[in-house]
């Protein structure tokens, strides 16, 4: 969204000031979208068609924004483009025709809003359909511009007529790319009905789903070795941020073709900062891909981050489970049961070391007679203090698994409410006898008492 502040920002800065420190990744890659989410133009007037409290606009000059990062494409179905009205949606279409920028989901009809863009990069065809199940009164038809408008609905007819264009879309190019701006805002996991919708566009051609609009980013799924990307966050806009669910956070996303088969995807952290996008590679970075880690772990998903390169990626493979290193894979057991356990402390330290114990116990370490000790060290930051728990009973878990080790001491170097480092001591073990899939955040709350107690509830996953 580079509208509203980025957009004064933009008067005073060149065009590539938004893109931080990212441009590199977009110019050694060979073909690049983005959802935009405002209008490009300096007519029209604030609509009001419908109750909004935010109008997006962004001045024509910076469609060298999307020139400097060489966007090849973009998805315009969604809830900012009729912002400015019919006036503004047109001159935009005029602005990236003139730039050579493709685009989908908006037009001067349906026939133009539900049209298959196509590039085509080194001989490979790559095609682009949008839609969004926002802003119903902005529906295109015949007779009427707008937005490729389809509610989340298998039932509905106007996803019938989705489902038949994205079949038809399949004969015409090698990969296709369906783009979903769908969902209400936040919510780090998909919507129940999003996730049969989504197998239902790969079922019938789609080859990557691009998903947007909730502003945090949501856990991958392979679904018959298509990558489903329910929600890719935020990556340049002016928004406040949410200290719990971290709209400034996010990734580039990178799909890595081999012929014309989809390979890959690596995956590199960004945030947001003074409206502009930065690859993190601080501690945080870490912390990002660890939630994204745990959040594909749902899907049964692979992940492995390479922190010498700062990147997160994932295989395809028929049978998924999770890459922790370059080295090792943990299959997680399937899902029968969650073990709560309330864990209480008289400091922090007591809080966080208990709670550490306390999943030691719950795996059952065995070991062969001789014990060899061991030291861990972990350092991280996060938003709040419950955060800051959960991240670090996951990264404790990730490497007793990794390392095959349990810890029966834990020495604080620093503890703060966002931040710690921390020496882990203990034993090799052969095997565990429990598994814990991952520490969730459903209930976790970590709080001081009347009393000054520290207490929370945590939830593993088994």
């Amino acid at each position: 969204m580079i509208g509203r502040l980025v957009n004064d920002v933009l008067r005073k800065q060149p065009p590539e000031y938004p893109w931080g420190d990212t441009l590199p990744i977009f110019h050694q890659v060979d073909w690049r979208m983005c959802n935009l989410e405002c209008v490009i133009s300096d007519k029209g007037t604030p609509s009001s068609r419908t109750p909004k409290v935010f109008h997006f606009r962004s001045d024509a000059q910076n469609i060298k924004l999307l020139e400097v990062a060489r966007i090849d494409s973009v998805s315009l179905a969604n809830n900012h483009v009729l912002d400015y009205r019919y006036e503004a949606l047109f001159d935009l279409l005029r602005i990236l025709d003139r730039a050579d920028i493709k685009h989908a989901g908006a037009g001067i009809n349906f026939k133009e809003a539900a049209k298959l863009s196509i590039s085509e990069i080194g001989g490979i065809k790559i095609g682009v359909i949008a839609f969004t199940n926002n802003e119903p009164a902005w529906e295109a038809t015949e007779e009427k511009a707008g937005v490729f408008y389809v509610p989340v609905d298998l039932t509905n007819k106007l996803t019938t007529k989705l489902l038949e264009i994205v079949h038809e879309a399949r004969e015409a190019v090698d990969i296709l790319v369906v783009s979903a701006h769908w969902g209400p805002n936040f919510g780090y996991r998909p919507q129940p009905h999003h996730i049969p919708f989504a197998h239902a566009l790969v079922d019938v051609g789609g080859d990557i789903i691009f998903g947007h609009s909730c502003h945090v980013f949501q856990g991958i799924e392979i679904y018959r070795g298509k990558p489903i990307l329910y929600s890719t966050g935020n990556f340049v806009d002016d928004y406040a941020v949410d200290e719990i669910e971290r709209n400034d956070e996010s990734f580039i996303f990178i799909l890595e073709i081999e012929g014309k088969a989809l390979r890959r995807l690596a995956m590199y952290p960004t945030i947001i900062e003074s409206f502009q996008a930065h690859v993190d590679k601080s501690r945080r970075a870490i912390t990002i891909s660890t939630k994204m880690k745990r959040l594909c772990h749902e899907f049964k998903t692979e992940a492995l981050w390479n922190e010498k390169k700062d990147v997160l990626k994932l295989d395809y493979h028929e049978k998924l489970s999770i890459y922790l290193d370059t080295n090792m894979t943990y299959k997680m057991l399937e899902h029968t049961a969650d073990v709560r356990m309330l864990v209480q402390g008289d400091s922090l330290e007591e809080l966080f070391s208990d709670a550490v114990f306390g999943m030691m116990e719950i795996l059952k370490p065995k070991t062969d007679g001789q014990k060899q000790p061991i030291q861990r060290t972990i350092a991280l930051e996060a938003a709040d203090t419950t955060a800051l728990l959960i991240d670090f009973l996951n990264e404790v878990l990730l490497s007793a698994h990794i390392n095959k080790e349990m810890y029966d001491e834990v020495i604080f170097k620093t503890l703060s409410k966002r931040s710690l480092e921390v020496n882990l001591r203990g034993f090799d073990t052969r095997s565990f006898g429990e598994d814990i899939k991952a520490v969730t955040y459903h209930e976790a709350d970590v709080r001081e008492t009347k009393n000054g107690k520290w207490e929370t509830m945590i939830v593993f996953d088994i």
